[in-house]
């Protein structure tokens, strides 16, 4: 939001045109993502993860280290050619699987989005039973792969945080170390 508003007002303009009333939206020729600077940053995030779900089972050119991503995630099986119903059900499956793990519960709006698109999961049954085993699975192994991101960012921060505190046992051995000199310097 904070980038948004340093833009200009004619910048400004040109997004939210794009946007209209969607709350982010992903452009593959660009591969780029915008997001609705009107959002609530509990909207931002899920919306962040929706979209990048697009970005990572619709893409059909992703870069070199989007494709090495993919790859090492069992995701390299890009299918850009799903109906729109069926990639925006995968993309709101991928962002409520990874936002309640984490917390956010967002299965009212989810389910609504996910029906409104899918005829209320009609497109998804008229398909074959492989089809809709490879559909839920990709967006099981995206949601799985998206979180060990986040993941991975949780135990960083943690590291980092554990570098610039000091442990409780080193802060108990430096309370000795002054209380000693403390004692003797009173004799």
């Amino acid at each position: 939001k904070e980038r948004f508003e340093k833009l200009a007002p004619q910048e400004q303009d040109a997004i939210r045109e794009k946007l209209g009333n969607a709350k982010g939206a992903f452009f593959p020729a660009a591969n780029t993502i915008m997001m609705n600077p009107k959002n609530t940053p509990s909207e931002d995030i899920t919306v962040l993860i929706h979209e990048l779900a697009h970005a990572t089972l619709h893409n059909a050119s992703p870069n070199k280290e989007a494709k090495e991503w993919l790859a090492k995630n069992g995701l390299e099986k890009i299918n850009a050619d799903q109906p729109v119903a069926i990639k925006e059900l995968q993309a709101e499956m991928t962002s409520y699987l990874v936002a309640k793990k984490h917390g956010i519960d967002t299965s009212a709006t989810a389910q609504t989005y996910i029906g409104s698109w899918t005829q209320n999961n009609q497109k998804l049954s008229e398909m074959k039973p492989i089809e809709q085993q490879d559909i839920l699975n990709s967006v099981i192994n995206t949601a799985v792969a998206f979180d060990n991101v986040v993941m991975q960012h949780h135990q960083q921060k943690k590291e980092l945080k554990q570098k610039k505190e000091p442990t409780k046992e080193l802060k108990q051995e430096t309370g000795r170390t002054q209380s000693k000199e403390r004692t003797r310097g009173r004799r």
